[in-house]
């Protein structure tokens, strides 16, 4: 699978992030209809801090991103990447060590019904 194949996570450039949902071993993220389901590990930042899953301030962080709206969306062999304006980040990391199952991100809710996983075997 290579990273064109996952072209449509850019769809959430414009949209709001609507809500943070802590499940057990993932958390969802949802933007306005469409959703991700974060299985790896998640790097967020403000213009004033940063923390990683698992840091003592991460849901805090994260949850401050709440309403802000997407700038852009950059995906690549390393990290999904989702950049709001005014200067927060939330990324996905992707390199091995991150995984704790098959799938990085399981995606859904685009246009079209469109949806999909990225897994290890991303390029």
């Amino acid at each position: 699978m290579s990273i064109q194949d996952h072209e449509q996570l850019k769809e959430l450039a414009g949209r709001q992030l609507t809500a943070v949902t802590f499940v057990w071993d993932y958390l969802q993220l949802q933007f306005d209809g469409p959703a991700l389901n974060v299985m790896n590990t998640v790097a967020v930042s403000s213009q004033e801090q940063s923390a990683r899953t698992g840091d003592n301030q991460f849901r805090n962080l994260l949850c401050s991103h709440i309403s802000g709206r997407v700038q852009a969306v950059d995906i690549n062999a390393d990290e999904v990447s989702i950049e709001f304006f005014g200067g927060g980040r939330i990324a996905v990391l992707l390199a091995d060590e991150h995984y704790s199952g098959p799938e990085a991100i399981y995606y859904y809710g685009f246009q079209n019904g469109g949806w999909g996983a990225i897994r290890p075997d991303f390029e």
